[in-house]
């Protein structure tokens, strides 16, 4: 039971790396770490519970995370290749300074505070 607790805490440093990660594709590697160790978790816990059935899950989860990364490590590729940087990525559309995911929750952000903060005798949209 002690191996399932250390695999947790190397999730723990994985989740860190996803967060902390400068570049993208660090983010895509601590993504594809923790699948992994949960995957070895869902097997270490149906060897000591003795239950068959967990091991076709684990089976199923790490084709699952295998095909997402291969995906996701595609799209990306791609998206870099075109020439377009992530923060340049802007559509057509009513957001000003739009540049990420940063301004676009930001953008949502004030619509809610608006929303929140408006009159109850105000019939404006």
């Amino acid at each position: 039971m002690y191996v399932i607790w250390i695999m947790l805490a190397c999730v723990a440093l994985y989740i860190a790396r996803l967060v902390r990660g400068p570049s993208i594709w660090d983010r895509l590697l601590g993504m594809s770490l923790i699948s992994t160790k949960i995957i070895l978790i869902i097997v270490v816990f149906s060897s000591i519970n003795e239950t068959a059935y967990l091991l076709d899950l684990a089976i199923v989860y790490a084709l699952l995370g295998f095909i997402s990364i291969i995906f996701t490590a595609q799209f990306l590729y791609e998206k870099i290749k075109g020439g377009r940087e992530f923060s340049d990525n802007r559509r057509r559309g009513n957001y000003r300074n739009r540049d990420g995911f940063y301004s676009f929750g930001r953008f949502w952000h004030n619509k809610v505070q608006k929303f929140l903060h408006k009159d109850p005798g105000d019939s404006q949209n």
